[in-house]
Order: C-alpha cells, then sequence, then structure tokens
C-alpha cells in the first residue's frame, strides 16, 4: 500500500511542476503585446494610390479584377505533378531469324577405297554401315554428288543443301 500511495503523491508533483511551467511560460516577455507609441488614425494614414485606367494592347487582365480560372487552370489532369514524358520511339523490328539449316549429318565416316576407277566411301550410321558411290541417295533424304578426298559432297535434299563430310586424305598406293 505504501507503494501505491509513493507513486500518487509522485504523479500529482509532476503534473503541478508541469502546470507550473506551462503557466510560467505563457507570463513571460515573450509573449507581452506592446502598445502602439502612437495612436493611428485615419488622418495620419497615407493616402491610398488612384487607381487609373489605361487601355492596355496586351491579354493580361488589370490587376483591380480577377482574371478567368481557365488561365490558371492545367489543360490535362497532373497540373501538379511532373510533365508527362516523350513517347518513346517505336523499336525496331526485332532482327530476322536465320535461314534454317539442314541438320547435322547422321553418317560417320569408316573409310575409303579406289576400286574400279571411282572412290567408294564407307560411312556407318547408329544402325548400319553403307558403301557409298558418287550420285547414291541415302535415305531419301542425302544425295552423294561429288567424292574427291579429302571430302564427301552430300546434298540433304529436302532444303537442297550441300554439306561435306571429311573422309581423309587420298591413298598413296
Amino acid at each position: 500500500m505504501m507503494n501505491d500511495k509513493y507513486r500518487r503523491s509522485l504523479l500529482i508533483a509532476g503534473f503541478a511542476l508541469s502546470a507550473g511551467l506551462v503557466l510560467w511560460d505563457r507570463s513571460g516577455p515573450a509573449h507581452a503585446i506592446e502598445a502602439p507609441s502612437k495612436p493611428v488614425t485615419a488622418a495620419s494614414a497615407p493616402p491610398p494610390a488612384p487607381v487609373t485606367r489605361t487601355p492596355q494592347n496586351h491579354s493580361a487582365p488589370p490587376i483591380d479584377e480577377l482574371a478567368p480560372r481557365s488561365i490558371y487552370t492545367a489543360t490535362d489532369a497532373n497540373a501538379f505533378g511532373a510533365p508527362k514524358p516523350k513517347p518513346l520511339p517505336p523499336l525496331p523490328p526485332p532482327p530476322l531469324p536465320p535461314p534454317p539449316s539442314a541438320p547435322p549429318l547422321p553418317f560417320r565416316y569408316i573409310g575409303k577405297q579406289f576400286a574400279g576407277g571411282a572412290w567408294e566411301v564407307y560411312v556407318a550410321k547408329p544402325d548400319r554401315t553403307l558403301v557409298v558411290h558418287c550420285g547414291d541417295v541415302l535415305d531419301q533424304q542425302y544425295k552423294v554428288e561429288a567424292i574427291s578426298p579429302p571430302t564427301l559432297v552430300l546434298t540433304y535434299l529436302p532444303m537442297n543443301q550441300k554439306q561435306l563430310l571429311q573422309i581423309g586424305a587420298p591413298l598413296n598406293d
């Protein structure tokens, strides 16, 4: 119980101190109003300048009249914000994709032989081995155009594109 009474008395003392400081601050010299040293009368005040109207050739309204509100309002909805950015120029069209190309050759070179006055080349696919002569058509997709070591020239028939297969240097007999 003694603790509650002590707290209550501290609270009341703090409140009284705060109220006293507020009242003392308001009665200080900073808030005092001084009386004028000489009374102001209508006779001692300077006379107002006469308003003269002269014809004006520009569009500014006279000072004593209000200008129309439309002069001061913005034409867009964003009167106080940043101006709207200019639209960006259109982007250039994307580059054209490269033209389609033939798939990689499905053949692997195994060997070659010069027999009967012409070259024959041995190539392998994953499932079989082929003996190739000039002019042969392989799998209805590749035509053998030329055999001249160190290259074998094949044409991919669906796209009419030539492809080369390295077959090594010619044999020296």
